[in-house]
């Protein structure tokens, strides 16, 4: 969690916070300062083995292309592969630099363009092996939506950032006593190889203009996530630049204002006899040395507190769009963590001039933003139903975006990163983003070009859409074992995304389409082996794949064993036909989640290796807990739900049961939080147990609010109305909240039969 920092700093944070968000009555029932003092920067942070949250705590603006962040070492350098997926693991003791771009809760390193350090001379051995780190004091480490600050241990240097949409706003403060030569002075190195993890520098330039107190250049990256990438960059200062160098290819050269090689980087010194403090703004572009500069001047502040109120002011627009009062404090400081996470993803990648280059890599203007960084095999299932709900506007634009990406790369991407796809995960994910953003009312889309490239990879190869073994699922129903690895788990999405696409041509009168999908998504009993009761890979031969083990990772399974990939699917009867009828699947499913709890208590091992049965910290089942609802014992759900949150969630580095996946699973408690969760691809929400007095949605179409009676007596619902009338049912549609209105529970210490089903 946050440390403790110098006064000074915490007056000046707490006026922003005061300004921007108001000062609430201790007996509101709302967090004091409101959400933005609610929330933790450092959740997620940290973490043991497969429960890393891969978090950043550093500066950025609501799905901004800068994401100004430290990136942290061991003592030696080294940045261990799966802890520093975003750059920054809780507990190391070096800053590497500050760098303007990162991705948020991803489980494969990316990004890491443009690292800036500071440091109180310059030394050649620096630019080695992450040569600038340096110690840093971790009581004066402090974060906000849309601030960061720290003391560098060794040099005393104290460092301030926050930021634009698209660009990074540095305040850097000498300590007295700081020099004006390159030895012993103010310097700012600048290292345009650095990347995350195992990414790669490819090349890079830099010019530095000391007359104007200006330095510009570009880094072409080879991530570690998948494809390389450009980024353009353009830096002015406050102070006067009195020396300066280059170094290219290990190569120092003093006074040389510009390189061009395969590893490149610059240092600047600043006149600070009579200022300490020096103001840095950097613009960055993915269009080129132009974009950067426009960037920059768009978003130019006379004064670091210009620039940090305003990106506080856009966090507390978009904090504020879910008022929560009541519960426990902590609770709602989760609540707020999560989301904060939750407006991290996807990044805006348009210019101020409407610019962007596209999976076609050329540049173009567009008159709606454009997004990348979608973690759809993720996302799809929490993120960006809560994104359409919230902000539908932007969610269009964002399915916008994946058209344009179709358009010009040839099919739906799966991963898009920054200017390609990174071909991460499986299955064509954007199809139950797009079905779900058109089917509530996001809808401002092409959809009849999205709908083209969705009904061909539903029905046949597309060489750049992941549909392997597309034919013989058509063919046999499924995957085969022996055709692809993964093959019970593409499967299975493959049929999710074929459900989204059936309701999707429903809503757009394509009947004949909807059925074929229809029927495509129910195959998955082919894959049920009655002799072990689980889904289990399958040859082309139809015979069995001779390994299982019911919490093993086979072959056939995408993260995740035997009990993980028994729930995924849409088809709550389907999946209770297959398995024997609906007690039978009752039955399983609390076994499931029985064992899960046992497990959890008697394991010495916690989140360090992925848990059998119920594993919260991936994607596959985390819906499991409402299957209860759909199979109509919604008291179930409520008792589950609740464990989930329980367990699972916590403020501090450890807060998060695994990467947080662009924000999926900080969405999951958000849902879960308010009462309700989404059942992806479709316009259904299932009814769970809210943890909050009252919970104030401010939708574009009126204000909907979901109160909780007798939340201090237990979880279980009693009756629920919804908009004044009884909700007899553990469900309800978009349409039922999507215009505003009233979700009333009242809830006890026991579970009722409300909406159970016989």
């Amino acid at each position: 969690m946050p440390m403790p920092m110098p006064m000074p700093r915490v007056v000046l944070l707490l006026s922003v916070i005061l300004t921007v968000g108001g000062c609430e009555e201790e007996d509101s029932g709302q967090y004091p300062g409101g959400p933005i003092a609610a929330v933790d920067v450092f959740v997620g942070t940290g973490g043991d083995g497969f429960g890393v949250g891969s978090a950043l705590p550093g500066a950025g603006m609501p799905f901004g292309m800068v994401k100004l962040s430290p990136d942290t070492s061991a003592a030696n350098g080294a940045q261990i592969t799966w802890s520093h997926c975003g750059g920054y693991a809780f507990e190391d003791p070096k800053i590497v630099g500050f760098s303007h771009t990162h991705m948020h809760g991803i489980g494969v390193p990316g990004y890491g363009s443009v690292l800036f350090m500071p440091s109180t001379g310059f030394d050649p051995a620096g630019i080695e092996d992450n040569g600038f780190r340096e110690d840093y004091d971790k009581e004066s480490e402090v974060g906000l939506p849309g601030y960061y600050g720290v003391t560098l241990a060794e040099s005393g240097i104290a460092v301030e950032l926050t930021a634009g949409m698209r660009s990074g706003v540095h305040h850097w403060t000498w300590p007295e006593g700081t020099g004006t030569s390159g030895g012993n002075g103010a310097v700012l190195n600048i290292d345009l190889a650095y990347a995350i993890g195992d990414g790669e520098g490819l090349a890079g330039a830099v010019e530095i203009m000391a007359a104007e107190r200006r330095v510009r250049g570009w880094t072409h990256t080879d991530s570690d996530h998948g494809g390389d990438f450009i980024v353009y960059f353009d830096a002015v200062f406050d102070h006067d630049v009195t020396g300066f160098g280059t170094w290219a290819d290990g190569v120092v050269s003093e006074s040389v204002a510009t390189a061009e090689s395969t590893a490149v980087g610059a240092w600047l010194v600043f006149d600070v006899s009579e200022d300490l403090s020096v103001l840095a703004q950097v613009g960055i572009s993915y269009t080129g040395a132009a974009g950067a500069e426009a960037n920059r001047e768009a978003e130019a502040v006379t004064s670091f507190a210009t620039a940090r109120f305003r990106a506080q002011r856009a966090w507390q627009q978009r904090l504020g769009r879910v008022e929560v009062r009541g519960g426990a404090a902590t609770d709602q400081r989760i609540f707020y963590s999560a989301l904060y996470h939750v407006y991290q993803h996807p990044t805006l990648v348009t210019d101020a001039d409407g610019s962007y280059r596209g999976f076609d890599d050329a540049v173009h203007n567009d008159d709606r933003p454009y997004y990348t960084d979608f973690s759809l095999w993720d996302t799809y299932r929490t993120l960006h139903p809560l994104l359409i709900l919230l902000e539908p506007a932007e969610s269009a634009d964002m399915a916008q975006s994946l058209v344009r990406m179709a358009e010009q790369w040839g099919g739906l991407p799966r991963w898009p990163l920054a200017t390609s796809d990174s071909g991460s995960m499986i299955g064509t994910s954007a199809d139950v983003v797009l079905a779900g953003s058109y089917l509530k009312g996001a809808d401002d889309f092409d959809v009849e070009s999205a709908w083209g490239f969705m009904w061909d990879h539903a029905r046949g190869p597309v060489s750049c859409a992941d549909r392997s073994g597309v034919e013989e699922y058509i063919a046999l129903g499924y995957v085969p074992a022996d055709v692809v690895n993964g093959s019970v788990s593409r499967t299975q999405e493959y049929a999710w995304d074929d459900w989204a696409l059936s309701n999707l041509a429903t809503a757009l009168g394509k009947e004949l389409e909807a059925t074929t999908l229809w029927d495509q998504s129910r195959t998955i009993g082919a894959l049920w082996d009655p002799a072990v009761g689980f889904f289990r890979g399958r040859l082309a031969d139809s015979t069995w794949d001779p390994s299982f083990e019911s919490t093993a990772w086979e072959e056939y399974y995408t993260e995740g064993d035997a009990w993980q990939h028994l729930w995924l699917s849409p088809h709550v009867d389907l999946l209770a036909e297959i398995m024997g009828g609906r007690q039978d699947m009752l039955s399983t499913l609390e076994e499931f989640f029985e064992l899960t709890a046992e497990h959890w208590e008697n394991s010495s091992l916690g989140l360090w290796v992925p848990l059998p049965y119920y594993w919260h910290g991936n994607e596959p089942d985390i819906h499991a807990a409402y299957l209860f609802a759909g199979l109509g014992r919604p008291h179930l759900t409520q008792k589950w739900v609740r464990w989930i949150m329980d367990t699972f969630y916590d403020l501090g580095p450890k807060g998060l049961a695994g990467n947080d996946d662009a924000g999926t699973l900080s969405a999951w408690y958000v849902f879960s939080s308010m009462g309700f969760y989404p059942w992806a691809g479709s316009d259904l929400y299932y009814v769970g147990t809210p943890a909050f007095e009252r919970a104030t949605l401010h939708l574009p179409g009126g204000d909907f609010v979901v109160k909780a009676k007798g939340l201090d007596r237990g979880i279980y619902v009693q009756s629920v109305t919804l908009n004044g009338a009884p909700l007899e049912v553990p469900w309800f549609t978009h349409a039922d909240l999507a215009h505003g209105g009233t979700l009333s529970f009242v809830l006890g210490a026991e579970p009722s039969d409300w909406g159970s089903q016989d």
